[in-house]
């Protein structure tokens, strides 16, 4: 009667997980999206299982398609864990991922992204760069609401033209490659914009309540050979603003 007592519900909770498991995801997302809080993201097309599959993800008007391989263990604690691809035209990046009820996980993302994908998102400040982003690891964790934090990355960018504004007119410089490098500290995140010299363009800091912090380097004037007064001052532009 005892191991009969031990082996039923230890039956049980096997079988409901292999059924959920093998349950169509198309299914399983239907049920639980209504309950995730996820702003700009959609998921369509869905095929496969929660163990295996492949859809459509679009974020702000970009389609891409996802395939995931899920492993089923990550289940027993109420998470969902696995390797996951995501690819379209301008964009192929590959990384583990968990998710849960109260946010995501992202470890080793890798891959790399076209200046196509990048530029939509510059236009407000009038600026547009040429090139690949090439994506070496990235790990971060966020929550559904599009907070993030310990974000801890590496990435290149292979270099191009530029084009920015200076007063009223709009210059284009051809920019040699630099590297970017984010690293958690505390509560925050600091991040940094360098030559192959190491010699910053570009640093900052993304505290845990949103704000982020850019400070422009005069070093950027050297590189893009802009006129600029003679000084000894090493940051020469800095603003802050909230990012979620």
């Amino acid at each position: 009667m005892l191991k009969a007592r031990i082996w039923i519900p230890l039956f049980v909770v096997l079988y409901l997980l292999f059924a959920l498991v093998n349950t169509p995801v198309s299914f399983i997302w239907r049920q639980v999206s209504p309950h995730l809080q996820v702003r700009n993201i959609k998921l369509s097309n869905l095929n496969g299982t929660l163990w295996q599959g492949s859809g459509n993800i679009s974020f702000n008007r970009e389609m891409a398609t996802v395939k995931w391989q899920i492993n089923p263990a990550s289940l027993l604690m109420a998470r969902v864990a696995g390797d996951i691809t995501i690819t379209n035209p301008v964009a192929d990046v590959s990384g583990h991922l968990s998710a849960g009820f109260s946010g995501f996980k992202v470890n080793d993302l890798h891959g790399y992204l076209e200046d196509k994908l990048v530029n939509p998102y510059l236009t407000g400040y009038k600026l547009s760069v040429s090139g690949r982003l090439w994506v070496e690891t990235v790990s971060l964790q966020g929550t559904y609401t599009g907070v993030v934090s310990d974000i801890n990355a590496k990435a290149n960018w292979t270099g191009g033209n530029v084009s920015y504004p200076v007063g009223r007119d709009m210059h284009t410089r051809d920019i040699p490659a630099m590297d970017i490098i984010a690293t958690p500290v505390a509560d925050k995140t600091t991040f940094s914009i360098r030559d192959k010299e190491a010699k910053p363009i570009v640093s900052g800091e993304l505290q845990a309540d949103g704000w982020m912090t850019v400070n422009i380097h005069k070093h950027i004037v050297e590189v893009a050979k802009e006129a600029w007064p003679t000084g000894n001052q090493d940051v020469i532009f800095s603003s802050k603003q909230k990012v979620f």
